[in-house]
This record gives structure tokens, C-alpha cells and sequence, in this order.
């Protein structure tokens, strides 16, 4: 992970400065992550429900056949 600060250079003569400290930037990059992967869970749940409802449709419309050879 590349290590970037937000806030700029302390200037002679002064303690903090604005901007983000490191720890603020930090928190926000996990929560954009959060965010964004919490919306693929959801578009991934949608999907599989999808896909799980043709899976049963197409075992309904096939006919089921057994073969039996007595000789």
C-alpha cells in the first residue's frame, strides 16, 4: 500500500495545518472500499438467484426417462 499524505508540508511557525492527517485518509480509502464492495455483494446475491431459479426451471421442463433392459 502506497503511503500518501493529504496534508501539506508544516509551514516555520505553525502546529497543524488543514487537511487530511494520514489516519483520516486512511479510514476514508476503507470506507470507499466498503462501500464499493458491498454494492458487488449485492449485484453477486441478485445473480446467483438468477441463475439458481433457471437451474430449477430447466430441471422442470425435462422430462424425466429411465431405461430398463430385462433380458
Amino acid at each position: 500500500m502506497e503511503v500518501v499524505s493529504a496534508k501539506p508540508k508544516a509551514v516555520k511557525g505553525t502546529l497543524g495545518g488543514s487537511g487530511e492527517t494520514q489516519l483520516e485518509l486512511e479510514k476514508r480509502r476503507v470506507s470507499q472500499r466498503e462501500s464499493i464492495i458491498k454494492e458487488q455483494l449485492v449485484v453477486l446475491a441478485k445473480r446467483r438467484v438468477i441463475e439458481r431459479e433457471k437451474r430449477l426451471n430447466i430441471k422442470n421442463q425435462v422430462p424425466l426417462v429411465a431405461l430398463v433392459n430385462n433380458q
